[in-house]
């Protein structure tokens, strides 16, 4: 196996990511967005973001991409139960809130919703990370969507499980796709080591698991319960 990075051959001590690729300790660098391992050759974005060549190719950088990829994440999370939304939605392209010192990845947040409450409705607004792959975009946008959906129907359960749904339905749109890339952030989901994103994705994976595929509406009905 030759490193990713610089094509040298890999002997002794390497890393590996999910997607099978190596590279020296030092040259494992990876793609903000699929976590791959780049080449010394791939794009690095002007905020420090390293790049890889595919997702440089699929990125999502313009409205139309953005509504190419709503639409179809709509669709698959309606094929779960969850189909209604404020009629007024905007999903703005953000760049990230880069602080330095610190590596582009932990610097900012993939995606966020934000919402203003008044006496009589609500309003939202949700910003994801520019230059996403169009699959991790997808992932990432269901996990927001799934925030309004719970915002709409004043749902507040504690955070392992809000966070866990959303994340559930990422879960879910991935599954959906079926390709490489999709199989991999499936991977992260899974084995995210934190007690709030990755810990709360377990605990309602499992709920998910033990209604046999159940719909995401069936799903919350349980975890009100918990």
């Amino acid at each position: 196996m030759k490193c990713a990075y610089c094509g040298e051959e890999l002997r002794g001590m390497f890393k590996k990511d999910l997607h099978g690729f190596g590279a020296h300790p030092e040259h494992a660098f990876q793609c903000f967005s699929c976590q791959r391992f780049v080449a010394s050759t791939d794009h690095r974005l002007p905020d420090g973001r390293y790049q890889c060549a595919d997702c440089m190719q699929k990125e999502v950088k313009t409205d139309k991409h953005v509504e190419w990829v709503e639409t179809r994440v709509k669709q698959m999370l309606a094929a779960h139960g969850i189909d209604k939304w404020p009629n007024s939605l905007p999903i703005r392209l953000i760049q990230p809130r880069y602080t330095p010192g610190r590596p582009a990845t932990q610097a900012h947040k993939m995606g966020e919703t934000k919402v203003a409450k008044s006496i009589f409705s609500k309003s939202y607004e949700v910003n994801m990370l520019n230059h996403m792959h169009r699959i991790v975009f997808g992932g990432v946008l269901a996990h927001e969507l799934l925030h309004v959906w719970q915002y709409e129907r004043n749902i507040y359960l504690r955070s392992e499980l809000t966070e866990g749904f959303c994340n559930l339905g990422s879960w879910i749109v991935y599954k959906h796709m079926a390709t490489p890339v999709s199989q991999a952030m499936m991977t992260i989901l899974e084995r995210d080591p934190t007690p709030v994103y990755g810990d709360g994705f377990r605990i309602v994976k499992a709920v998910y698991d033990n209604l046999a595929n159940g719909s995401l509406p069936d799903v919350m009905s349980q975890l009100k319960k918990m």
